[in-house]
């Protein structure tokens, strides 16, 4: 989060907004969550927190294999975090559902930008300009021959 506003403090958008994915463990940084969340709102930075995780036991592939594995999931914090921000929490537990989450966080997040667009032409003009020089040439050589025009 700390790297996330730090990033955008000097940026003059009109919505600032991050989408934070995590199981809610803070496992790197030495400040806490949710003083990153105030210095957040305090920049007007919004954000998605998004959960994986469960707090019963879920099937992990690894080599080939599932096993039972524990993987906490804080709610509690990433809920706490998107309210300080004025974002949203989401919750994924497979793979579609996050694909949703994220069509949802698009359709929330739309902001209307002027932008320039350019038109690339091709000129086709000398395919019927050749063709025309072509017919021209040979009515110039064939009026030379016994093929003369009538007149």
């Amino acid at each position: 989060i700390g790297v996330c506003v730090n990033r955008f403090k000097n940026v003059p958008a009109k919505s600032k907004v991050a989408i934070l994915l995590t199981d809610g463990e803070n496992t790197a940084g030495l400040i806490d969550p949710n003083i990153s969340a105030k210095i957040a709102a305090d920049y007007d930075v919004k954000i998605y927190t998004i959960g994986i995780g469960s707090n019963h036991p879920v099937p992990v592939p690894h080599a080939g294999r599932l096993f039972q594995q524990h993987l906490p999931l804080d709610e509690k914090l990433l809920r706490h975090i998107a309210l300080q921000t004025n974002g949203k929490y989401f919750q994924a537990s497979d793979t579609d559902t996050l694909q949703e989450i994220y069509r949802t966080i698009d359709r929330l997040e739309t902001t209307k930008h002027k932008e320039k667009v350019y038109d690339e032409y091709e000129e086709l003009y000398h395919l019927p300009l050749y063709s025309a020089l072509l017919l021209f040439a040979l009515e110039q050589l064939l009026s030379l021959t016994g093929l003369r025009r009538l007149t």
